[in-house]
């Protein structure tokens, strides 16, 4: 099977314009793919969008609570995060 050129993020900023209001005939020659591969895509991908959304936003939520615990955890311990050296006391 043939793999596709797009992403699957590509894939879902292109419907989110289709949804947007922007014309399929508009999508297809700036993109470049075909209406069979758009109708493929809005099947497989539409119930997916908002998912992949909170997926991301979950991601994001973590990555910033683990910076948080980190800086928290070299301030406790007292050492400079950005010189890697000891605070003097």
């Amino acid at each position: 099977m043939k793999k596709s050129k797009f992403s699957e993020s590509q894939i879902v900023i292109i419907l989110k314009e289709a949804e947007a209001g922007v014309s399929l005939e508009d999508l297809t020659r700036q993109h470049g793919f075909s209406k069979g591969s758009f109708y493929k895509w809005k099947a497989k991908y539409s119930g997916m969008i908002a998912s992949i959304f909170r997926v991301n936003v979950w991601n994001m939520m973590l990555l910033v609570i683990r910076v948080i615990h980190a800086d928290y955890n070299a301030i406790k311990h007292g050492y400079d995060r950005h010189c890697k050296s000891a605070y003097l006391k």
